[in-house]
């Protein structure tokens, strides 16, 4: 619990505070803005408009990953996912501790904050929650099945050329993954691609030791995925921010001129 808050805290909190600052300027623009249209349309598909959560409450909602049961702060669309993304760690854990409990037929006080914590969480939790947990889960599956002996065997020894290997995996895998899409219902398809399109990904890349002895490409992965997280949960005030002083609502449109400002806007 400790490790997660962290790695979470010191990216929401700023993030957090930076979208109420960015909100409050932008919505106290004189011209109609994107950010703060009353258009749920406009709000980046929000279900509610942006003004709505605007409020200390929906912010320390935000800070404690409880926006299950409320709003993103400030029309931040991206924050939804971040309460779903804690309670999947969370949940997780603690149902595989209580399983691992009786299992070995034990029963100890160690198991009153798991109790805890799924009762805190069937109080918190929605079905979409439950959905979206399928394919949260399908994710973990495929981080287990890689690391099994006999699949490292094998992708060692799979060590043929980029488009013979992919070509392969297309018809072993990426294939029979779009048609999951079109066969089975959506709550069933999506784990199952997600699974397929996961396994595939990482049997295509070259060997971990590679990467790790070329200095250079192993800086840019851990430096990207160092700010990865910062930015996902800080573009869209600033890219909403920008969008509110320099292009109004009517000029948004799907244009060449549309686009290059949106390509403009995401590269700042």
């Amino acid at each position: 619990i400790f490790n997660r808050l962290t790695r979470l805290w010191i990216v929401l909190l700023p993030a957090l505070l930076a979208t109420f600052a960015l909100n409050a300027l932008t919505c106290g623009n004189s011209r109609t803005s994107l950010y703060c249209s009353a258009n749920p349309a406009l709000a980046s598909h929000a279900e509610f408009p942006p003004q709505i959560s605007q409020k200390i409450s929906d912010l320390i909602s935000n800070a404690f990953f409880t926006t299950i049961q409320g709003h993103p702060m400030g029309g931040n669309g991206p924050l939804w996912s971040l309460s779903y993304e804690f309670w999947y760690y969370l949940v997780f854990f603690s149902f595989i501790s209580i399983l691992s409990f009786f299992l070995k037929r034990e029963i100890s006080f160690g198991l009153i904050p798991h109790l805890l914590i799924l009762f805190v969480a069937s109080r918190i939790l929605d079905s979409d929650w439950l959905i979206l947990g399928i394919i949260w889960l399908s994710g973990a599956l495929a981080a287990y099945f890689l690391k099994l002996d006999s699949v490292v065997t094998l992708t060692s020894k799979f060590q043929k050329p980029v488009a013979f290997k992919f070509t392969l995996l297309t018809l072993t895998l990426i294939l029979p993954a779009l048609i999951s899409l079109r066969l089975f219902p959506r709550i069933l398809s999506f784990p199952i691609a997600i699974l397929l399109l996961t396994t595939s990904l990482s049997l295509v890349q070259n060997n971990i030791n590679a990467i790790q002895s070329n200095g250079l490409l192993r800086k840019t992965i851990v430096r990207g995925s160092e700010y990865s997280f910062s930015l996902y949960l800080t573009h869209f005030p600033l890219i909403a921010l920008a969008t509110s002083l320099f292009v109004p609502v009517d000029r948004w449109k799907m244009s060449p001129f549309g686009i290059f400002v949106l390509i403009l806007l995401t590269l700042v």
